[in-house]
């Protein structure tokens, strides 16, 4: 399968800039600029990974965040749902004494245009 199919982003391609491929053969004589230039490509690499950690941390951060915050709205909504169940049941047992024959008590009000 061909490279670029696989590839999720731009960053994950192979171009002549990503890998220094130059016209011309290597010179001989120049392992010591290779060398620095593999160091400094290193340390830059480095330095990226470390980025990339403390963004992994925050974003670890900010969904403990989010999935605290969602259990508490969780709880709350049980709670909520528990005492209306709680109060609304005295109320049915009056609107049942109410309500004549099975009829629905229909509210009414006035619009005025």
């Amino acid at each position: 399968m061909n490279e670029t199919a696989r590839a999720k982003g731009l960053g994950e391609l192979r171009t002549v800039t990503t890998h220094h491929i130059t016209a011309k053969p290597p010179r001989k004589g120049t392992t010591y600029l290779d060398i620095f230039v593999l160091s400094m490509e290193r340390q830059r690499l480095e330095q990226e990974l470390v980025s990339v950690e403390r963004r992994r941390k925050r974003i670890l951060n900010r969904l403990a965040e989010a999935q605290s915050s969602m259990e508490k709205l969780m709880n709350d909504a049980q709670q909520e749902k528990v005492a209306e169940s709680s109060s609304a049941e005295p109320v049915a047992a009056l609107q049942s004494t109410k309500e004549p024959s099975g009829e629905q008590q229909w509210k009414k009000m006035t619009v005025n245009y």
